[in-house]
């Protein structure tokens, strides 16, 4: 069974064009929009890995679903190798949406790369 609530192949290209535009803005302005053009590449991630392939079958699925289980996991020992070192002292919640925004960066980003390396391993296999 397919899901229906992947966004169309085309948003790929507007997810990565706002990755794009909130990683130069980061670069461009500085620690001052920081939150903001951090949140812009996490949504534009969130897009792109949103969004369905050309072929979108079965082994995708569970390509996908192979892949978030390594994200989920890896997010896991992210948060408890940060939460048993005590480096992530923040100063109240002024501070908290830029460990939530990096956490779920990292989330959204080893996903990607998993299911990317693992179609093009598939890709490549045959």
């Amino acid at each position: 069974m397919i899901p229906n609530f992947l966004f169309p192949n085309y948003f790929k290209w507007l997810g990565w064009i706002l990755f794009s535009l909130g990683v130069l803005g980061h670069l461009i302005f500085g620690f001052y929009y920081f939150l903001l053009f951090l949140s812009l590449a996490l949504l534009g991630l969130f897009v792109v890995a949103s969004s369905r392939q050309q072929v979108e079958d079965e082994m995708i699925q569970s390509i996908r679903l192979r892949s978030l289980q390594t994200a989920v996991f890896s997010q896991v020992l992210f948060i408890l190798g940060f939460s048993l070192l005590d480096d992530w002292k923040g100063e109240g919640l002024v501070n908290l949406p830029i460990p939530a925004v990096l956490a779920g960066i990292l989330f959204i980003g080893i996903y990607l790369l998993v299911f990317h390396y693992k179609i093009y391993r598939l890709d490549h296999e045959e």
